[in-house]
């Protein structure tokens, strides 16, 4: 069972000589904690933190704000299980915060106020497949702004006499407050966690070329065909500072990890057993006016077959199905985002014919899928279908 990764900040101020103007003008030397609480879980489970355990944040930055105006910020280069600290001294007519990790890149400086060009979350480097760039995936970024929602502040004579339960977010000014916490930061990206397994029972696979070979005395052995990668098509290519999508879409592609996975598995991936999929891939979040993502599964055959159209297939070649995720096909409403921050996306395939494979990609198919609701990395749609 995996909960959502967060971030946590806490801050503990020795408040300096107050003015006439209980706010203005007024700096506090603030104790600054960012950590990680609890356990949330790129190409493996261990990547996008489903495997309990919590990978380390990188280019971590918290932005204090005056209204929509940045401050200086606080960077942590890393934060690990646990938690690490900073003193920096802050206005007190703070009243908002922006929280960001794992960014791509980082320039954010201390000694400088913050701008949008400081931290940059955009996707890998890319691939060319089938003469098409596809690139890499984004990371998994961490992201929280607590204009909507809040952060807690309390007057203590010390952080660890503060009971967190019994304070109420609020968006004033830090003021006199000597404590300070955010938490709830949480990914500003989804996950797809895939799991396919072979259903066909009639192609017939060969040790030589099939067009001279004898048939394999069984039509299907684990290890005839693997699957390597996952190709999704129309991502967002850049975020903003509010994590907002920015630039042209593009299409990623991800590799399984740890060398190239069976596709037989045991038991499907869902929101029980988040470790038994094939493969996993950052998603960028789809707006809900999205109805249908495609995607292809990559596979890279082990023994000779032949597709449908009679094209022969030798061993190491890669070949590929179509898939489309289309909401509306179960009924999950308009409101529902195919790929959301902070959940996960669940995909069990079956495959039930490798003849109608192609040595291409291909974007859009007719492929008839069926789709149920389930929960998940938080609660996103579990697609079990046959492809």
């Amino acid at each position: 069972m995996v909960a959502a990764a967060a971030l946590t900040l806490v801050s503990c101020s020795n408040e300096e000589e107050v003015p006439v103007n209980p706010y203005e003008g007024k700096t506090s030397d603030v104790t600054v904690v960012m950590s990680i609480v609890g356990a949330g879980s790129k190409s493996s489970a261990a990547d996008v933190n489903m495997d309990g355990n919590v990978q380390d944040i990188n280019n971590a930055v918290i932005v204090p704000m005056v209204g929509n105006a940045y401050q200086t910020p606080i960077v942590f280069e890393t934060i690990s299980n646990g938690s690490d600290k900073k003193v920096k001294t802050l206005p007190q007519t703070v009243n908002r915060f922006r929280v960001y990790g794992n960014a791509t890149e980082c320039t954010a400086d201390e000694t400088k106020v913050f701008t949008k060009e400081h931290l940059k979350f955009e996707v890998g480097s890319a691939t060319e497949i089938n003469s098409e760039n596809f690139y890499a995936p984004h990371g998994l970024y961490y992201y929280r702004d607590t204009q909507n929602d809040g952060y807690k502040a309390a007057n203590n004579t010390s952080w660890d006499d503060v009971i967190w339960t019994s304070v109420t977010p609020n968006s004033d000014p830090i003021g006199t407050n000597n404590c300070v916490k955010i938490d709830g930061v949480k990914y500003a990206v989804g996950v797809l966690a895939a799991a396919v397994k072979n259903g066909d029972t009639t192609t017939v696979f060969y040790d030589a070329d099939p067009l001279t070979g004898s048939p394999l005395g069984s039509t299907w052995q684990e290890g005839y065909i693997e699957i390597s990668g996952i190709l999704i098509y129309d991502q967002a290519k850049s975020f903003d500072d509010s994590f907002t999508a920015s630039g042209d879409e593009v299409n990623v592609y991800e590799e399984v990890a740890n060398g190239k996975a069976a596709i037989n598995y045991q038991n499907a991936v869902n929101e029980n057993s988040r470790g038994t999929g094939n493969i996993y891939c950052v998603v960028a979040p789809t707006a809900k006016t999205v109805n249908t993502v495609s995607l292809n599964i990559e596979f890279i055959a082990k023994k000779y077959f032949k597709l449908a159209d009679g094209t022969v297939v030798a061993p190491n070649d890669k070949i590929y199905l179509p898939v489309v995720l289309d909401k509306l096909a179960i009924g999950a409403g308009a409101e529902k985002q195919i790929f959301e921050a902070a959940v996960a996306t669940f995909l069990n395939a079956t495959v039930k014919n490798w003849g109608l494979a192609s040595k291409t990609p291909i974007e859009s198919t007719d492929v008839t899928i069926g789709v149920e609701f389930d929960a998940s990395w938080a609660a996103g749609l579990n697609f079990n279908l046959d492809i």
